[in-house]
């Protein structure tokens, strides 16, 4: 039993009783990939709802961590910008997790047409970890 539990832990429990080491399995199913930072401890897709986003009306997306090395973020915040026009959005989208690799982020609004840089801060420690996903609404 001592073997198994040891093959277990050298191989990275596959998720079997030790959930702290499973990693989220990411495909084009789960959704898109993000920009990655070169100091990220992992990286991340978001699933845009509807994957079509909508002008001036509320849509949903949802994060997924995608590999780990390291912690798992604490927390995270979205935000997005307008970079040629240098403004965000005029709402604060809802934020929650909804298991221990993913966030729901609920009433994402992009307001006028062109590209739109949403940013995914996720948080290590208190350290910040920024990805892009870049969007444009004609």
């Amino acid at each position: 039993m001592k073997r198994f539990l040891l093959l277990l832990v050298l191989l990275g429990g596959g998720g079997y009783g030790f959930p702290a080491l499973a990693e989220a399995k990411c495909d084009s199913k789960t959704g898109l990939p993000m920009s990655l930072p070169p100091d990220a401890p992992w990286s991340m897709q978001i699933r845009l709802e509807p994957s079509q986003v909508p002008l001036n009306a509320p849509f949903d997306a949802r994060v997924t961590i995608c590999s780990r090395s390291g912690d798992l973020p604490d927390r995270i915040t979205v935000d997005a910008t307008m970079p040629a026009h240098k403004h965000g959005m005029n709402y604060e989208p809802e934020i929650s997790r909804a298991d221990r690799h993913s966030f729901e982020v609920k009433n994402l609004l992009f307001h006028m047409p062109g590209v739109w840089r949403l940013v995914v801060t996720a948080f290590e420690n208190n350290e910040p970890h920024r990805f892009i996903y870049e969007v444009t609404l004609q």
